[in-house]
């Protein structure tokens, strides 16, 4: 779900966009963007404080949150199997 809301505000044209996420998204997001290798590896996200992504990391981490979402057992928790081990470009 996060992915692809992801991807639908890259094909959108402002060169800017603000967004407001729910702490447990921006985890989410902010575990993939660091390349986080596993849920107990995450990155604090602090509530109310602005966190900065170019296109190419909401790129990678779309692409981050969809292979994690396929790799994952419907049983599993969410995220309990890592985010996603891709090389920072």
């Amino acid at each position: 779900r996060y992915a692809n809301a992801l991807r639908r505000l890259l094909s959108r044209t402002e060169t800017v966009t603000l967004l407001v996420v729910h702490g447990f998204a921006m985890r989410y997001i902010v575990a993939a963007a660091t390349n986080s290798l596993s849920r107990s590896e995450d990155p604090p996200s602090v509530n109310a404080l602005p966190y900065l992504f170019d296109q190419r990391a909401v790129e990678r981490v779309s692409a981050c949150l969809e292979a994690s979402a396929r790799s994952e057992p419907r049983s599993a928790a969410p995220g309990s199997r890592g985010v996603c081990r891709t090389a920072r470009r």
